[in-house]
């Protein structure tokens, strides 16, 4: 029968002697062979995801503490909590499966056609009278256009990605679609998306922390800070996201958690990197409108290639 690996003993991985919980010399716990599924999942979550004591105390800070995980890493206090990189790996992959259960089944309203086409005809009446008065047209707005009142929904499909060849190859692939119900065609679109996501996500990290590189290059900080705080606060988005997602349909909840997602940012950018009230909201404001853009063009992004991909 398999015995407990005792403090005082030699470890069975590299015959070190162990003085503790953890071997000195090549870090393995001193503890029992596994024994229990219980137990072998304990020990995985432990290895994996820090679900121990330490994953309350970065839980609390993350959420309560605006930076002070940020300022405790560079610091060097890190054994004490989850670390950055595996923070962010955590919340990313929860909130994406989360999202994927209660996003896979779509349901399009449309407005009835007598309502449909009145607005149409009212559109199109807009369009001559500015031509009447020799206005310049409407810029063609960029996006995907699509009425599903339409018998073969996908024959009414408009591309404008602002490329004609791009334009034509993701509608040929939107109205290879055509044949299915709009609901089902969408629930493919958005699971495609959703795939795509966490990658873009993850791709828009480094730019995160250029940006706040550039806004703060008088602080001369090394990039490497920048990114744990781009870690930590996207770490922190990703739980709120996830919360909104669960508290749906509480009464402004989500209003609520968006509000602190906005204030949250703004008290950690003035712990983190210190300045004043005046300067941190200025940056804050460009750093939000700048990254909300990239955001945007990112999932735009992934929408296109999802379009190729189902």
């Amino acid at each position: 029968m398999a015995t407990t690996v005792q403090p005082g003993t030699a470890c069975p991985a590299c015959g070190a002697d162990i003085t503790g919980a953890y071997c000195a010399n090549c870090g393995q716990r001193a503890t029992t062979p596994v024994l229990s599924v219980r137990k072998l999942l304990r020990d995985v979550l432990e290895d994996q995801f820090s679900v121990n004591g330490t994953l309350p105390r970065t839980l609390a800070a993350l959420f309560f503490k605006p930076g002070f995980l940020t300022n405790e890493y560079l610091r060097l206090r890190i054994s004490p909590y989850v670390p950055p990189f595996r923070l962010y790996l955590v919340a990313s992959v929860l909130f994406f499966l989360v999202i994927s259960f209660t996003a896979g089944n779509p349901t399009i309203s449309v407005q009835d056609r007598a309502e449909f086409d009145s607005t149409r005809a009212a559109v199109r009446d807009s369009v001559a009278a500015r031509q009447a008065r020799g206005e310049a047209p409407a810029r063609r707005r960029v996006g995907i256009a699509v009425d599903p009142t339409q018998p073969n929904w996908a024959d009414s499909v408009k591309v404008n990605l602002g490329n004609e060849r791009l334009n034509t190859i993701v509608k040929s692939r939107l109205q290879a679609l055509g044949e299915l119900p709009p609901e089902e065609a969408l629930g493919r679109v958005i699971r495609g998306v959703l795939e795509q996501a966490p990658k873009v996500i993850f791709l828009l990290l480094p730019l995160y922390a250029l940006l706040l590189k550039l806004l703060y290059i008088r602080r001369k900080r090394y990039y490497v800070e920048h990114f744990v705080f781009a870690l930590h606060v996207h770490a922190f988005a990703f739980v709120l996201f996830l919360l909104m997602t669960l508290l749906q349909d509480v009464h402004f909840a989500t209003g609520l958690l968006f509000l602190w997602l906005m204030v949250y940012y703004w008290l950690a950018l003035k712990r983190v990197y210190g300045q004043g009230w005046f300067r941190t909201t200025v940056k804050w404001f460009v750093l939000g409108q700048t990254y909300a853009i990239a955001v945007a063009l990112g999932l735009f992004a992934a929408l296109v290639a999802a379009v190729f991909t189902i």
